[in-house]
């Protein structure tokens, strides 16, 4: 299973707001003035009140994508046939001729068509 139903921890990390509230001064490469920068609209200086909704919601993804992963592999193992054992060479098989005709025997029902 995913977990036991013990608690889950994780560390959380937040990248810096990418606007600040104050207008700043520009210049182009070629060294003209560009102007004066400023963000227009609503912008959040501080995502901290926002922040444990955030959290949740990529818990949220994170485990459910988990989890979604895990049903695939266990489906795909349905959709597969078995597989047949490969058999090396007799000289090389540990237990001699007993252990070739038991894989044999195993193989003999497997993928039968």
């Amino acid at each position: 299973g995913i977990t036991n139903g013990a608690p889950i921890y994780f560390r959380v990390a937040f990248k810096p707001a990418a606007t600040i509230g104050q207008a700043q001064n520009t210049v182009t490469y070629a060294g003209d003035e560009g102007g004066v920068l400023e963000a227009k609209g609503r912008h959040d200086p501080c995502v901290v009140p926002r922040a444990v909704p955030i959290v949740e919601a990529m818990a949220s993804l994170v485990v459910i994508d988990a989890l979604m992963a895990q049903q695939a592999r266990q489906a795909s193992r349905s959709l597969l046939p078995p597989l047949k054992q490969t058999l090396p060479a007799k000289s090389t098989v540990v237990g001699g001729q007993a252990a070739v005709e038991k894989v044999e025997a195993n193989n003999a029902g497997v993928n039968k068509e």
